[in-house]
């Protein structure tokens, strides 16, 4: 049964038009970690709760699929192309949902569970905290000009909801998974791409102005736990804002380029 539930989740087409290696990946080993646990708190050394854990027969038939990083970004000769389909879309809060997501750097699933409460407009300094967080840490991003304004102008137009992206179908909910705005914007500037991408793009971005690795790495909120001169470096939130407006700056001379 955990086999042919691997298999399905392989061959099922991802709402995304992606590839479901991962999800199927992620699924059973999930689902592994829960049997594990199980059979741990309520099992005996005598008597185990399920003998056999059903997902190990992934791992000795070595059915596991082999995951290989994505090097997919939005080149710069496409960035206004992009940009463009993203201004057209009907409302404004899908629009400002992936221009953000393009020039913060942030995950995705974080970021459409933003909270106007996050968000320090006087120290443009964006919190997030840590039990939002992917990473499980707390997540603090100084905010470019062009940040500000644009999370300005949301707040105009929504000052009633807790959310930042506020749902347009439900009320007081943030936006949804966006599949529909992601495949009209594919749709009219001609370009695939994944939220993931924009992620990539920042990072790829940031790389090409000569951001310090550890700059970027707190910015997107990257692990440095492991390397002893990340855990001894404090960073200065100022010269990261500077550094977040080089990037925002970088992206609005792309997009104007004719």
């Amino acid at each position: 049964m955990a086999e042919q539930r691997f298999h399905d989740l392989t061959i099922a087409p991802n709402r995304l038009g992606t590839s479901s290696h991962g999800r199927a990946n992620n699924a059973l080993k999930k689902l592994s970690a829960l049997i594990n646990f199980a059979s741990d708190r309520f099992g005996t050394d005598d008597e185990p709760l399920i003998k056999l854990n059903p997902v190990t027969r992934l791992s000795r038939n070595r059915a596991w699929h082999r995951i290989h990083p994505r090097q997919r970004i939005i080149l710069d000769d496409k960035l206004k192309d992009w940009y463009r389909a993203c201004c057209s879309l009907k409302y404004s809060v899908g629009r400002d949902f992936l221009v953000f997501l393009l020039f913060s750097g942030m995950r995705f699933g974080e970021t459409r569970r933003l909270k106007w409460s996050y968000i320090d407009f006087k120290g443009k300094l964006l919190t997030v905290p840590r039990e939002v967080t992917k990473s499980d840490r707390e997540l603090e991003l100084p905010l470019s000009n062009f940040l500000v304004d644009l999370l300005n102008k949301r707040r105009l137009m929504q000052s009633n909801s807790e959310w930042v992206f506020q749902s347009t179908k439900s009320t007081n909910q943030h936006i949804s998974q966006g599949i529909g705005i992601i495949r009209e914007v594919r749709r009219r500037s001609g370009i695939y791409f994944t939220v993931h991408d924009l992620r990539r793009t920042f990072l790829t971005m940031g790389e090409k102005l000569e951001v310090p690795t550890y700059v970027l790495k707190k910015l997107v909120n990257h692990n440095v736990s492991n390397d002893m001169t990340g855990r001894y470096l404090v960073l200065d939130t100022n010269r990261n804002r500077d550094y977040m407006s080089k990037i925002s700056k970088a992206y609005r001379i792309v997009r104007h380029q004719r």
